[in-house]
């Protein structure tokens, strides 16, 4: 299993994702209670855009090990898949209706904006592997 997660891991470092995903596979089948390897074939489908595999696999490492933190991270940053933590607001409220004015009252100062807090900076897993 040692040998097919450090293979899997050059092969992560040089862009060969599919490759690497092969032996982290491989890695798996001969360790399967190993959550550091579940994270780094997490990582992998994260980064071949698998979102789904990406977070069972990394539910699968923190099930295994529920302190290992770099899996959290994963998981929060998988877009689109049912399970994760949304980034971003999938849709923004309407802003409520201005206040009516009659043409006899004075007059007053413009109304300002609503303004909303801008959204949180995304996140990306660490590309560190262990």
């Amino acid at each position: 299993a040692e040998r097919c997660r450090k293979v899997g891991s050059d092969l992560f470092r040089q862009g060969e994702y599919s490759s690497a995903l092969d032996m982290y596979t491989k890695a798996i089948e001969c360790d399967p209670q190993n959550y550091i390897l579940y994270t780094n074939r997490s990582f992998t489908y994260f980064k071949l855009k698998n979102y789904s595999k990406s977070v069972d696999d990394a539910q699968t490492a923190v099930l295994k090990n529920p302190s290992h933190a770099k899996v959290f991270g994963q998981s929060i940053c998988s877009p689109l898949h049912p399970h994760s933590l949304p980034l971003l607001p999938l849709s923004t409220p309407p802003p409520p209706p201005l206040p009516s004015h009659s043409p006899s009252s004075s007059p007053s100062p413009l109304p300002l904006p609503l303004l909303s807090p801008p959204p949180p900076p995304l996140l990306s897993p660490s590309p560190l592997l262990l």
